[in-house]
């Protein structure tokens, strides 16, 4: 749309005042007459090999990144749903101005239920989505897109989508005027007919004729749809400016409110629940005496699990986007705060800064990788025996008894409460009634 236009519509027309869009953004982009150029050049390739071309709009929006969300060191953000939505339809209305329905379209660009009805009247296909998914919901959201188009074709009595692209917006008579049919004609007079009676398009028009209605339809909606997206409440910054509510608290490793808002709003489905037990220890450290190496126990409080509820990450679908933290009503990201597991052994120690578990299935056990705060921990369970070990430590015991029947070695002192949170971690995961993604790998 080129610097004047994008910013114009951005700013002034839907009041995105606070998005800045560099010149750099526009600087390293296709211009609209390269685009034309690429497109007339690869159509006539594609024709010559019997193939057909087709474009996709649009990619999101490089803006300044002037917002908290995102570290300083970060310098550009990208701008999709809502807005994008309004600035990607001034880029069909363009290119179709300029090609007409020579090339179909692809369309991308804040697709939600209420606008997913007009993509189709347009014919824009394949229409996808992304934003709208990204919101509670998840996936499921994408029922509503067919129900709100079901209920459209209705309404319009139309039976198939080329007969909807016609009559979506009453425009099918100027469409038909358009193809230069003799006004009292046979064809146009059936044609006519079937439009007011709410007949069947195709039957009347012919194939042939009937693929020209389409498109001439198509064309049609194109104007004033983008007319009316326009000027359209829904996408301006005053519609758009309400984050999701933050109720104070902040994520620990366990417990939260378990709205389970982080599971369908991520993309990659990488956040899941499990059952983990009600259950209180008190937070144990042992110290073995340097004369006669007899071990110390002492208490520091206690660590209490209060819902049965958790949830977890998968590392290897994480890709760390923060979706699940926009929507979290806690702070802190279920990403960044939950317990992440780590689906192979050399995953969790190619990830040396991020905390997490790797959880291992054994014929006689389990083996458990623990990260917290950086600080490493490995423990292994066969026949309720454990081996639990880590900077300056190896201890084994009984799994039911480790302060009565501990033996090893241990520089410092060692706390059990990470020995405790494997190992619930352990039972809770690999439970034979637990489906999960670390139960599925073994």
């Amino acid at each position: 749309l080129g610097k004047t236009e994008a910013r114009r519509l951005l700013g002034e027309t839907l009041g995105y005042g606070d998005l800045r869009v560099p010149d750099s953004a526009f600087d390293r982009d296709t211009t609209f007459e390269q685009a034309v150029g690429f497109v007339e050049r690869l159509g006539r390739t594609a024709s010559g090999l019997g193939l057909g071309l087709g474009v996709k709009l649009t990619n999101t929006l490089i803006v300044e990144n002037h917002r908290d969300f995102f570290p300083k060191s970060e310098r550009e953000m990208y701008l999709s749903g809502p807005p994008l939505h309004v600035l990607a339809m001034h880029l069909v209305h363009r290119f179709r101005r300029q090609f007409g329905d020579r090339y179909p379209i692809s369309f991308a660009a804040g697709i939600e239920r209420a606008n997913f009805p007009d993509a189709v009247a347009l014919g824009l296909v394949p229409i996808t989505v992304c934003s709208d998914l990204l919101k509670p919901g998840g996936y499921a959201r994408a029922r509503g897109y067919f129900q709100e188009l079901a209920a459209r074709m209705d309404a319009a009595g139309a039976a198939r989508v080329g007969d909807f692209i016609i009559r979506a917006y009453g425009l099918g008579a100027a469409a038909l005027g358009r193809l230069g049919l003799a006004p009292g004609g046979e064809t146009r007079r059936g044609c006519d007919e079937a439009l007011a009676a709410g007949g069947d398009l195709r039957q009347a028009a012919g194939e042939a004729l009937y693929a020209r209605w389409v498109s001439a339809a198509k064309l049609l909606n194109t104007e004033v749809y983008v007319e009316r997206a326009t000027a359209d409440p829904r996408y301006t910054q005053a519609r758009n400016t309400r984050l999701p509510r933050k109720i104070g608290s902040h994520l620990k490793l366990f417990d939260c409110i378990s709205c389970d808002k982080c599971i369908p709003v991520c993309p990659n489905d990488a956040n899941f629940t499990f059952v983990l037990p009600r259950t209180e220890i008190p937070v144990i450290k042992l110290r073995r005496e340097a004369v006669g190496g007899a071990w110390r126990r002492r208490e520091e409080g206690s660590l209490a699990i209060s819902e049965s509820h958790q949830i977890g990450n998968f590392a290897d679908f994480c890709n760390d986007c923060g979706n699940c933290d926009v929507f979290c009503p806690e702070d802190g990201g279920p990403y960044l705060v939950k317990p992440r597991f780590f689906g192979t052994r050399e995953g969790w120690h190619r990830s040396p800064t991020l905390d997490g578990f790797y959880v291992e299935a054994r014929a006689d056990g389990a083996a458990v990788l623990g990260r917290f705060a950086g600080a490493e921990y490995e423990m292994e369970v066969a026949s309720g025996r454990v081996s639990y070990s880590g900077e300056g430590f190896r201890l084994a015991f009984e799994e039911e008894d480790p302060v009565g029947s501990v033996a090893g070695e241990a520089s410092s002192e060692v706390d059990l409460t990470y020995f405790h949170i494997m190992n619930w971690l352990r039972k809770a995961l690999l439970a034979p009634s637990e489906v999960n993604y670390v139960s599925a790998l073994w």
